[in-house]
């Protein structure tokens, strides 16, 4: 039902990106027309849904790509992408504290049940499914979606498509992603060829925007995709010594919690097993000997 003229001047008063939008609602449900709310919460739309009614879906700002010279902008998000989404955060957050609010604000308007990542830095689709469909896709589903892909491998075949020069790219982010730098994860990445070492030095979030023609024509065959957009992926920058010690405390923290929960998990379990071995230095070294050693397609 549509609301009616004098409800719908007040639309533009609600914040569509609430992270709670239903508390909100009733709230406001005293001082406003049953119409208005059902208006503004609406149905979680899937794409063919979306490209049925035409619908124009905006994306939630704190995603979008930022202007860091305009303070006026609104908040965005700062994350090395080599690294898991609790070493994301929000750009008004104090350097020591990891991204809490917006994380489970809708990602888009009219809330979606998915959505398409596409960038000019990789020939892949990134396809964001919402955790819960009666929410529809959340701005934390889209960060933990990319944390997936980025983490996942990139085959031989997949590693044979790319130039000459790319190979060299590839080859020497590998290693440096695995090296003792403080700006990587070092050994905690998977000894096998992932989609962040295909970025190169292009691993800070540069967020999401509209695709073009020539990006979707290049990517999809310019197929007509709703629900589809832009990953931009950004040079990363060096770090100062006092963004190193931040960092490294959230890499603590979340280390902290990590283990924590291992170990609760663990200790609940009946009796326990010996440890695994540990792979010989023969075996690791044998198992990292080329970068292209990976011999499952994706």
């Amino acid at each position: 039902m549509a609301p009616s003229r004098g409800v719908s001047d007040n639309v533009d008063k609600f914040d569509k990106f609430a992270e709670e939008p239903s508390c909100t609602f009733s709230i406001c449900a005293i001082a406003l027309e049953l119409s208005l709310i059902e208006f503004l919460d609406g149905p979680v739309l899937d794409a063919f849904l979306v490209k049925v009614v035409n619908a124009h879906v905006e994306l939630n700002p704190l995603l979008t790509v930022p202007s860091e010279d305009d303070p006026s902008d609104p908040p965005f998000l700062k994350w090395n992408m080599l690294f898991p989404t609790a070493q994301c955060q929000r750009s008004t957050d104090p350097g020591h504290r990891s991204w809490a609010a917006g994380r489970y604000a809708p990602a888009t308007w009219p809330r979606v049940k998915s959505l398409r990542l596409i960038s000019r830095t990789f020939p892949w689709e990134i396809q964001i499914k919402a955790e819960d469909e009666a929410l529809g896709v959340t701005c934390q589903d889209v960060i933990e979606g990319i944390h997936d892909f980025m983490y996942s491998r990139v085959s031989s075949q997949q590693l044979g498509n790319a130039s000459p020069q790319h190979k060299r790219i590839v080859g020497q982010s590998y290693w440096h992603n695995r090296s003792t730098a403080r700006d990587v994860p070092g050994g905690r990445l998977h000894n096998t060829l992932l989609r962040c070492d295909w970025l190169g030095l292009n691993t800070r979030f540069g967020g999401v925007g509209v695709a073009d023609e020539r990006l979707l024509e290049d990517v999809i065959g310019g197929a007509e995709m709703p629900c589809t957009f832009e990953l931009k992926c950004l040079p990363r920058y060096a770090l100062s010594e006092d963004e190193l010690r931040e960092h490294d405390a959230r890499e603590e923290a979340a280390f902290g919690r990590g283990h924590s929960r291992r170990t609760s998990r663990a200790t609940s379990r009946a009796p326990s097993r010996a440890p695994s071995r540990t792979p010989s230095s023969r075996t690791r070294a044998a198992s990292v000997h080329t970068v292209s050693s990976d011999t499952s397609d994706s």
